[in-house]
């Protein structure tokens, strides 16, 4: 999600719809490399609302568990604009279930969170993340299928990695990225509890989403809380990121 994450809104006059613009437009893909030690593949979109181009390297290595991407982006106007970048990290069916654990770094802690009360502990979901930011746990515990939707926002990581893993089916996923980069986490949870439109109550996801900036809610609020990420005139920023079977 680039340069836009969260709900259709406006910037400067600009429209954006749901997770802009980037996700919606179609990218060139060149294969770089394939052959039995490694695959590789580039994708490439520039944006036309905005001045940004952005560059995605992925890669698969011979006897590697690991998917390895290298993010580039650049700002080819000629004045300073701001951004939010994310990956849309989502997990379902059949890897995902009720119970499965998600582990993250000691220290990081819950902003807030859409629906008060829906991500409480006493609720068995969060253990013991707290809005206030006292204690330092960090496991959430997948909840159940038909719970409220909602989404929390993390912060105060000390390194970029968090570990999801079914302890029925008893594999994990780690997931790494350069958390001085995408400081925030954005966990998205739909189980079942949206009845209407575009689930239909049919779903059970979460989205555990490195992120530059929070909340969902489009770039002009990012802007208005000081988390958007800026990039001045010719600026690139590179992020690396992986996730592999654990």
């Amino acid at each position: 999600m680039f340069p836009y994450g969260g709900a259709p809104g406006e910037y400067e006059g600009v429209s954006f719809d749901q997770h802009a613009e980037m996700s919606v437009l179609p990218w060139s893909v060149v294969v770089v490399r394939d052959d039995p030690e490694e695959v590789t593949v580039r994708l490439e979109v520039s944006c036309l609302r905005t001045p940004f181009r952005l560059r995605r390297t992925m890669t698969v290595g011979s006897g590697e568990p690991s998917l390895r991407v290298v993010s580039e982006v650049w700002n080819e106007g000629a004045a300073r604009h701001p951004a939010m970048w994310g990956q849309h990290l989502a997990f379902g069916h059949p890897y995902l279930g009720s119970g499965t654990v998600l582990s993250l770094p000691e220290g990081s802690r819950a902003l807030f969170h859409r629906t008060p009360g829906t991500l409480d502990p006493s609720g068995g979901r969060l253990f013991p993340l707290r809005t206030d930011g006292e204690t330092t746990e960090t496991t959430f515990i997948a909840p159940e299928p038909g719970q409220p939707s909602d989404i929390l926002y993390l912060t105060g990581f000390s390194t970029g990695r968090y570990v999801l893993r079914n302890p029925l089916r008893q594999v994990g996923l780690e997931v790494r990225w350069d958390a001085a980069l995408l400081p925030y986490v954005w966990l998205w949870i739909e189980t079942g509890g949206c009845s209407g439109y575009p689930w239909f109550g049919e779903e059970y996801i979460i989205g555990v989403e490195p992120f530059s900036s929070f909340p969902a809610n489009g770039l002009s609020e990012a802007v208005a809380n000081g988390s958007a990420l800026w990039l001045e005139a010719g600026e690139g920023k590179r992020l690396q990121w992986s996730i592999t079977v654990a």
